[in-house]
């Protein structure tokens, strides 16, 4: 009895492949398909060899759907060229209008209440009133507009942050994809002696296996070459 290397399943001396996965038993996962060719395959080995190649080259297109996504994502979260800077007068300028505002009222009711009073001094009581009044004004305004300007800033540093983030797990998340296409791609590559790039996806896979369970072909290569003549 021999035990596969790669699924550890136990099956008889004559076999040549695992009729499960369908790795070789001759020269471990190195076999060429150029040996492939040359063994004689019983046809149970021959569709286990094509069930693996199908469900082979499924995962390379779903591989490749990912990578693409992935390299999609990478370059969405790409923070900009010029990053945007908030100044405290876009948020200030609104409190000029205000102070101006409250001047000329303070103003005008002190000097109303002056006239009132026939307070001659009350009307420079008014305007230093009033100047004062601005003042405050412009102090909270001067104040509000600093810490929303921080905050404006504080927020895109904080988004930023999170993309650069996000496209760090995405660039990890690319590089073990494209590390598991290429050593899959090397698996299926070993084929490509006997497997012409028509035949190599999972529609023509299914077709061989198909094609041996029938009887109109008794291994890979026979139903490889029957299928390939055939193609549709």
């Amino acid at each position: 009895m021999n035990i596969c290397r790669q699924c550890g399943f136990e099956f008889d001396d004559l076999y040549v492949y695992c009729p499960k996965c369908g790795l070789t038993v001759a020269s471990d996962s190195d076999v060429t398909g150029e040996a492939v060719q040359e063994a004689q395959m019983t046809p149970e080995e021959s569709i286990a060899l094509a069930e693996k190649l199908a469900s082979d080259f499924e995962t390379l297109g779903q591989l490749k759907e990912e990578i693409e996504e992935c390299e999609i994502e990478i370059h969405r979260n790409q923070a900009p060229a010029e990053r945007p800077r908030y100044s405290a007068f876009r948020f200030f300028w609104p409190f000029l209008i205000i102070a101006a505002v409250v001047f000329w009222v303070v103003f005008l009711v002190g000097i109303g209440i002056a006239v009132l009073h026939s307070n001659r001094d009350g009307v420079y009581v008014a305007e230093y009133v009033g100047f004062a009044v601005a003042a405050i004004v412009l102090a909270i305004g001067g104040v509000r507009a600093k810490n929303k300007r921080e905050e404006y800033n504080d927020k895109y540093t904080e988004i930023e942050r999170n993309r650069n983030q996000a496209t760090h797990v995405q660039k990890m998340k690319l590089d073990e994809l494209k590390v598991k296409q290429r050593k899959l791609q090397r698996e299926v590559d070993k084929y490509n002696d006997i497997l012409p790039a028509a035949m190599r996806n999972k529609h023509q896979m299914e077709r061989v296996k198909s094609t041996i369970r029938s009887g109109r072909a008794q291994t890979f290569s026979e139903a490889v070459e029957l299928c390939h003549t055939t193609y549709i």
